[in-house]
């Protein structure tokens, strides 16, 4: 919440020092929102199929070790070999696609970050070269810019995490539902 309140508050105070940079600054936000949503979905997707294919290869494992002596009775060690090296590549490939999407994500947000700063050092320039703004007030401009775009990147660490936060509670939900309706047909069944 924090966050939020320091980004209004140099917002308005960017937007009272200069209100033409504090607009073509505010131009990059909807780029910012565009790339969020973009890649929302893409990364709780990905974080999704990660913790499944995670839970695969942790169930296989368990299988696999509880079930030894039957496993060695048939002489298929190949097999459970295989399937694991199977979800192992599986889960490495769902790892591999989350890394990419967040590699992709913040890196955006930096750059659209970056563009408003050229925005400012540009119409910043203008105006110093026309007198409208001294080189100390375009470098005070500069710093309060740069406390606007930290609450962003913040923002940005802040959805990844809870992205992967959400996919967690999902699985969660659904074991917690699955065990209550197993509870309740035991609970039939002794009655």
């Amino acid at each position: 919440m924090g966050i939020f309140f320091t980004f209004i508050g140099v917002w308005a105070f960017i937007f009272y020092v200069n209100w033409q940079m504090a607009l073509a600054v505010s131009l990059t936000f909807p780029f910012m929102f565009i790339i969020y949503r973009v890649f929302r979905g893409r990364i709780h997707t990905a974080f999704r199929a990660a913790r499944r294919s995670q839970s695969d290869m942790s169930n296989q494992m368990q299988n696999t070790l509880t079930q030894i002596e039957l496993i060695k009775s048939y002489a298929s060690e190949n097999l459970e070999e295989e399937r694991f090296e199977e979800n192992s590549n599986r889960n490495k490939r769902d790892l591999i696609q989350v890394t990419h999407n967040m590699a992709i994500f913040s890196p955006l947000v930096d750059l659209v970050n970056y563009i408003g700063t050229a925005i400012i050092l540009t119409l910043g320039a203008y105006f110093v070269i026309h007198d409208q703004l001294t080189v100390g007030q375009l470098v005070a401009y500069l710093s309060y810019v740069s406390l606007l775009q930290n609450p962003i990147r913040s923002l940005t660490s802040l959805l990844n995490q809870l992205q992967e936060s959400l996919v967690s509670y999902g699985i969660t939900e659904g074991l917690w539902i699955l065990i209550r309706s197993n509870l309740r047909s035991l609970r039939t069944k002794v009655q």
